[in-house]
């Protein structure tokens, strides 16, 4: 058995000696699967094709744990205005539509158009 949950944001506990961009009691979000970044894909850039990636909560222990542990790699800093309990739910949807804008935007140009289709809860996010 193990611990559900893979939309993780809270507040770093703890911090190994090697990690540099975030410290204690800094507010973070984490991406939804845990890669390597030393495999052929990774350094690709095609981190969701992993050969040693793991998914929080459906193979490793997830973010419903009272601590959760994850890699550096895996977290982003939140800023000050924002608080981990208003973007957790982003972690997932909200990286699925990141991943699809930013694909667009190398082809888009200033006064060119881009057309969403289906505007449900991912497309929502796309658009903002």
């Amino acid at each position: 058995p193990y611990i559900m949950g893979h939309e993780n944001a809270g507040w770093v506990e703890e911090v190994g000696s090697g990690v540099r961009s975030v410290k204690r009691g800094d507010a973070v979000i984490c991406h939804p699967f845990r890669s390597c970044g030393i495999c052929l894909n990774c350094r690709h850039g095609e981190d969701m094709y992993c050969d040693n990636g793991q998914f929080p909560g459906l193979g490793m222990n997830g973010g419903f744990a009272e601590y959760f542990i994850t890699s550096e790699r895996s977290l982003i800093k939140l800023n000050a205005n924002v608080t981990p309990i208003e973007v957790a739910p982003l972690a997932d949807a909200g990286i699925t539509a990141y991943r699809a804008a930013k694909r667009a935007a190398k082809l888009l140009r200033p006064g060119s158009y881009c057309v969403l289709l289906g505007i449900g809860g991912l497309g929502h996010i796309a658009l903002q």
